[in-house]
């Protein structure tokens, strides 16, 4: 992949937040949505299939997140006979958390918008929540045109504290970081860091004991537990990034 490919993705989700002086970073499968990609392998692939894969990632360690991931993504795409019959599996077995809708309605009342960092493949992602209701930028990893799997960072996936690093230094107010697993430290380290609110979504769903759950400042289950900080959540982020401004 071409060096500055990050470079041009992040320029054109920081021009789609165009208006927005704060931002709200946020996994998405079992985070904003019921997850989509695990019950679609379970789905299209034989469940001990992937019982196998997961042990090789998540006890074993012998699979980094990279070939985990190509593993379910491209077994399922062959499995379900491609990506439009994988979408329309996510489609119709996907609904938004509870509360999430109002939960953005009241960032963008308060000047916060939305940017969404998985590890699942954009061209699945997008369409899911677009037809949900909730279209929002999106950074992830991806297909190509013979829908081969690719990540943005190597082995590792997608790193999502880099895009959230990236977003604070061209100017946005890092309000906070929502994730509900393994795979969401990154991401809650660098908002954190930023000063940002991080908030674990569900009862670590990935059923391996992450580290991203005792990072939490708050453990919802409901969107609508949370409403009410909203704007504590951003006068936080307008006083950490004017801490940063004076040293």
């Amino acid at each position: 992949m071409r060096n500055n490919v990050f470079e041009d993705r992040m320029q054109a989700i920081a021009a789609s937040l165009d208006g927005y002086e704060y931002l709200w970073a946020t996994d998405i499968d079992g985070t904003v949505i019921t997850d989509s990609m695990a019950p679609a392998v379970l789905h299209f692939c034989d469940p001990a299939l992937k019982a196998e894969w997961d042990f090789l990632r998540f006890v074993k360690k012998s699979l980094t997140t990279a070939q985990h991931l190509r593993l379910c993504m491209e077994g399922m795409l062959e499995r379900a006979g491609g990506l439009a019959e994988v979408i329309a599996f996510g489609k119709s077995n996907c609904t938004l958390k509870p509360g999430f809708a109002e939960f953005r309605r009241k960032l963008a009342q308060h000047g916060a918008g939305i940017a969404g960092f998985t590890n699942n493949a954009e061209q699945l992602v997008e369409p899911v929540i677009q037809h949900l209701g909730s279209h929002f930028p999106v950074l992830g990893n991806w297909l190509d045109e013979a829908e081969r799997f690719y990540t943005r960072h190597g082995e590792i996936g997608l790193d999502k504290g880099e895009p959230i690093r990236w977003l604070a230094n061209h100017g946005f107010k890092i309000v906070g970081y929502a994730g509900d697993g393994i795979g969401d430290i990154e991401g809650g380290l660098a908002t954190r860091a930023l000063g940002g609110t991080v908030v674990a979504v569900g009862e670590n769903a990935d059923g391996y004991a992450s580290d991203f759950h005792s990072l939490a400042d708050h453990r919802i289950t409901d969107y609508h537990s949370i409403l009410d900080q909203v704007p504590a959540f951003v006068e936080q982020a307008r006083i950490a990034s004017l801490s940063r401004r004076s040293c």
